[in-house]
This record gives C-alpha cells, structure tokens and sequence, in this order.
C-alpha cells in the first residue's frame, strides 16, 4: 500500500500532485490542509495507518524533513527514513528548520531510523525492515 501526505493547500497540493503525474502511483493522498493539523501532528499519519490498514510498526515513512516527517511519524511509531538530498549533517537541518518553523531548535534533534540521500537508496532500507 502506497499512500502520499503533504503539507500544504489541498488544491494547489493536489494540483502539483496531479500535474506531476504520479497521482495514480499512490491508493491514498493525504494533505496537511484538509486536516486540524498537518505533519508532523499524528492525526495526518493515523489517518494514512488506517487507511492502510496497518499498525505503525509495519509502516514506513519517506521524506525530506527532520520535523515534519521523520519527528512526526516517530511519534506516531513509524519507521522512518530521512531523504536527505543535500547531505546535510542532521543538526544543521533540524536548526535550519526550527528556524523556518519559528521553533527554539531542540536538545534532542530527530533521528531517522535511515538515512539516504536518492530514492534509489530506498530498496536497501526497506530489505532491511524486512528482516
């Protein structure tokens, strides 16, 4: 099972989703705006574990983000694997953001269960949960 959650306005998110053509990729698009609260907020990822029809443990969560994904879907009990694209060194990301997200940067800066920086690198983690 394949789902997509995103942050944003639901219309111009869906837009982007659509014109980017992978919409049909994914059984499930969840979007930040059509909820109380987006990531990193549990409500967004336990609305995508029962849509699924999982527990968290069995669920694995992609992104780019320290706070919204790899922060969020911890909370929540989901495995997690930060898509760090840039190679950025995890405290320098996590500062950055809580900067952007007008936050005191934590003592505690996430920790995603793996680490890659393509999604070419995603078969070799998910061969690992597996196991």
């Amino acid at each position: 099972h394949l789902s997509l959650l995103t942050n944003g306005a639901p219309s111009m998110q869906r837009a982007k989703v659509q014109a980017a053509g992978i919409d049909s990729f994914f059984q499930h698009i969840f979007v930040g705006g059509e909820f109380a609260q987006g990531k990193p907020a549990a409500l967004i990822f336990t609305a995508a574990l029962q849509a699924a029809v999982c527990r968290p443990e069995e669920a694995v969560h992609i992104g780019d983000s320290l706070w919204h994904d790899v922060a969020g879907a911890q909370k929540s009990g989901i495995h997690t694997v930060w898509l760090n694209r840039k190679g950025q060194r995890r405290q320098d990301h996590a500062q950055d953001q809580a900067q952007d997200l007008a936050q005191d940067t934590p003592n505690n800066f996430p920790q995603p269960d793996f680490e890659i920086v393509s999604l070419k690198d995603l078969p070799a983690c998910l061969d690992h949960l597996q196991r």
